[in-house]
Formats: structure tokens, sequence, C-alpha cells
């Protein structure tokens, strides 16, 4: 008679699998919560805060830096509202982003898009992106990752407005 040698280490206890899928969908229902009731309970009297995402525009080319310095000064003084103002400065950097590319292809010229344009790998191809990021880099101190990430913070905001009023941290939306 023989025996799984592996079966008795382990023991009677089967093996269990580490889904993401249900970590994913507890992220999502604590983030939809927390947004309908910061929704329901957001007031029409305005912030303190001169930048608002559904408001705002982006600055100058010759006043951009000084923005994001404003902006970024913001978010280290400020504790409340820190989404909105990470879609605010992913607008200006992706503003910033976008006039870094020299040319632009035949798709995105018809489109009114910026966030399209800045991901399109035809237009990023031709143009100076490094100079970006070691510009920005400079600038703020953040990485290449992290300047992305705030620009896909400003997109999906854009997209969803809802997610401004979403209580949940950055380090847990880096993770899923």
């Amino acid at each position: 008679m023989l025996t799984d040698w592996r079966r008795l280490a382990v023991g009677d206890d089967q093996p269990t699998e580490c889904s993401t899928a249900s970590r994913e969908a507890a992220f999502y229902i604590a983030m939809k919560e927390s947004a309908m009731s910061s929704f329901q309970s957001s007031t029409s009297a305005p912030d303190q805060n001169q930048f608002s995402f559904s408001s705002y525009i982006p600055a100058e080319p010759s006043q951009s830096d000084t923005r994001v310095k404003d902006i970024i000064s913001i978010i280290n003084n400020n504790q409340r509202k820190k989404i909105d103002l990470y879609a605010v400065l992913g607008a200006e950097l992706a503003k910033i982003k976008y006039r870094y590319i020299k040319t632009v292809c035949t798709r995105c010229v018809s489109s009114n898009d910026v966030y399209r344009c800045i991901r399109c790998i035809r237009c990023t191809k031709n143009s100076d992106m490094k100079a970006f990021y070691e510009h920005i880099g400079g600038l703020t101190q953040y990485s290449r990752d992290y300047i992305n990430f705030l620009i896909r913070i400003s997109r999906m905001c854009y997209i969803y407005p809802k997610l401004l009023y979403v209580s949940v941290s950055t380090n847990d939306m880096k993770k899923i």
C-alpha cells in the first residue's frame, strides 16, 4: 500500500487558495460605501481649498511649475479631500506631459482627450518623455511610477466623478 508522503506532511487539511478576487470585491464595496456616505454628507459650501478638480483649469506653460509646487504644498498641509488634490495634481501633470509630446499621431489629432494622447504609444514614442520625467522628478521628488499613478487618478476622477468622494488611502488603491 502506497501513501502520498506529501499528504502526511501537510495533514488532513486541504490546501487553500489565496484569492485576490475576494480582496478586490471587499475593497470595491468599502470604496463604494465611503463614496456614497461622503457624497451624501458633502455640502455645497465652498471649500477652503483653492483647487477643485471639478472646476480646475490647468496653468499656462510659464506658470505650471509654480502651480505644481503650490498643489504639492497644499497636499502636504491638507488632511481632507486629498483624492481631489491628487486628481488636480494629476491633471496638471497630464497637461505638462502633453506639452512634451512633439508630434501627435493621426488618431489623437481628432481626439480632444489629453489622457488618450499621453497614453498613445505612437505619440509618446517620438517624444522626449525622459526629459519630462526628469523635469517633474526634480520638481516634485516623485518617481516615474508615482507620477503616472497621479495621472491615472486624475483620469479616473474625470471618468468617474464620484471617485472624488472616496475616503480610501492611495496605498490601498495602488495595491488593487
